[in-house]
């Protein structure tokens, strides 16, 4: 990436506050998310399991995002 015709200092610049914004997002969404305790709010059976898929699905998309920023 040392071609400055092919990789401007510009665009470098302004990728990289833009991944930084989304890493912010990622650390804010995972303290949520992942906590040293989960805590369900649902209070019957089926809707506890229902939110527990939530959880993982959404620490899973947080992973891939992760992998393909990487």
């Amino acid at each position: 990436m040392t071609d400055l015709m092919k990789y401007p200092a510009a665009d470098i610049v302004d990728l990289y506050a833009h991944r930084w914004e989304i890493e912010l997002g990622f650390r804010e969404m995972k303290q949520h998310l992942m906590q040293n305790e989960l805590t369900l709010r649902s209070k019957t059976p089926e809707l506890a399991e229902q939110e527990l898929w939530g959880v993982l699905l959404a620490y899973n998309l947080l992973r891939y995002m992760m992998s393909q920023m990487a």
